[in-house]
């Protein structure tokens, strides 16, 4: 009776840390709908799984725009003449059994990962200044895409600090004017709905 009852015991005790053990190394990750706002403008982001570590990230909003030539690329955020932004972010997480060992948080899926971007921008929505056209050039209607590592922590229960460095591409749509350029993401967020702890 003993012998059953430290079994009992025993199993009872390790089975629930296996199984979040095996759910970390899984994923365990859940679906977030947020408010972002960064370097990038402001707008609307739903996240979710596609794989075992592997997330899309697809988002729109109003924010900076481009300026693609032969020989110059800018990025320009004007607040009271914004451009439309939709992109899609995929993220492989690679160290979150890591995070889990060393006891740092992995709620509201925080993680390192290195991702992939594809981002359509429009040109701007209200007249450019003919100065500004002059000086710095248009903003035009672009796609680019990136490679990137980056990343995502939680700030507390509903918020989220997300940051990426890597290479991209760049091209003016219609065009094919283009540039390659470093990739830089920073962002905050607010979690819609319930947080996940």
């Amino acid at each position: 009776m003993k012998t059953a009852t430290f079994t009992f015991v025993l199993v009872a005790l390790f089975v629930p840390n296996l199984t979040k053990a095996q759910a970390l190394e899984t994923g365990d990750f859940r679906n977030l709908l947020k408010l972002e706002a960064g370097l990038h403008g402001i707008g609307l982001a739903y996240d979710f799984q596609v794989g075992s570590n592997t997330r899309i990230d697809l988002s729109a909003g109003l924010g900076g725009g481009y300026h693609i030539s032969s020989s110059k690329f800018s990025y320009r955020w004007d607040i009271g003449n914004p451009v439309v932004f939709a992109k899609s972010h995929i993220k492989r997480y690679y160290n979150r059994r890591k995070r889990y060992n060393k006891g740092k948080p992995l709620h509201n899926n925080a993680g390192n990962f290195v991702g992939f971007m594809l981002k359509y921008t429009s040109s701007t929505l209200g007249q450019q200044d003919f100065f500004d056209v002059i000086a710095d050039g248009a903003i035009q209607e672009a796609v680019n895409f990136n490679v990137h590592w980056g990343i995502q922590r939680p700030l507390g229960r509903k918020f989220l600090f997300h940051h990426y460095i890597g290479i991209g591409y760049a091209r003016r749509v219609g065009l094919s004017t283009a540039a390659i350029f470093p990739a830089l993401g920073l962002k905050f967020s607010y979690i819609l709905g319930k947080p996940g702890y």
